[in-house]
């Protein structure tokens, strides 16, 4: 899963989600130099072994997202981002760590259709600037990404997957795993993943009860870790990843900062 120089991750995160976590949309944006080509980590992303037997979801039901990942057009978050990245210089010498704060203002706008099929949109902004557009919709048990699309400057890239890749299931309950492995537009890579525990996390928007979702990923150029923080009817509240590459290091953490419903 190759990128651009601008491009050195997830997310989620991927993250928050996506292939790009949450804080590293915001590595995407930032002006500073950043370390050469990287593989994009993938957020929670996979085809799981056994897909739970149940009826199709209807199309409402399909674009709301799922419990502990809302989709439902008009909510919005933001969050608080710091970054580091660590790189090797022509030498082989470390050099001095560069850091940076963002802000991260993500929405949930109006569903889109994409290859047949309405689906949910969520667009990301990074200090104002519109980072990333992410397609989901729920499919077999598992919230799932059909597409991401990264704006950095004039730059535009769009990557769909592969199979599609669940995110998070309909219902995780501690202890549940599943994996990915699949495409990223053209490039291969593959991921697993793991709800380990339940825990309380404080925030900018307040104390939550979330689940705690490790992942771990390994493309053609790089590989790395991702944990997410997720708490139902909120989604995302907390996340924290790393990526190692053949010439540098990033970690990154996103925290809330505050959420809306929206109607």
């Amino acid at each position: 899963m190759r990128s651009s120089a601008a491009l050195t991750v997830a997310t989620l995160t991927g993250t928050l989600t996506g292939i790009l976590s949450l804080a590293l949309v915001a590595v995407a944006q930032d002006p500073t130099p950043t370390p050469p080509p990287a593989t994009p980590a993938p957020t929670p992303a996979a085809t799981p072994a056994t897909t739970p037997a149940t009826s199709p979801p209807s199309n409402d039901q399909a674009l709301q997202g799922v419990p502990y990942f809302p989709l439902a057009p008009g909510r919005r978050w933001t969050y608080r981002m710091t970054w580091s990245v660590e790189t090797l210089g022509e030498s082989g010498a470390q050099e001095p760590t560069k850091r940076a704060e963002h802000r991260l203002d993500v929405f949930a706008a109006q569903h889109q259709k994409l290859a047949g099929k309405l689906v949910s949109l969520l667009e990301w902004k990074v200090d104002g600037t519109l980072s990333q557009r992410s397609y989901f919709r729920v499919e077999e048990g598992y919230l799932r990404c059909l597409r991401r699309i990264h704006h950095q400057a004039e730059n535009i890239r769009q990557w769909d997957f592969t199979p599609a890749q669940p995110v998070l299931p309909v219902a995780p309950q501690v202890g549940q795993e599943w994996n990915w492995e699949g495409k990223n537009g053209e490039d291969p890579g593959k991921q697993t993943f793991k709800v380990v525990r339940t825990e309380k996390v404080e925030t900018g928007a307040g104390t939550f009860e979330a689940i705690v979702v490790q992942s771990s990923y390994e493309g053609e150029e790089d590989k790395g870790t991702l944990t997410r923080w997720l708490v139902k009817d909120v989604g995302i509240v907390k996340e924290v990843s790393e990526l190692r590459t053949a010439v540098a290091v990033i970690r990154t953490e996103g925290l809330l900062a505050r959420f809306d419903k929206g109607r």
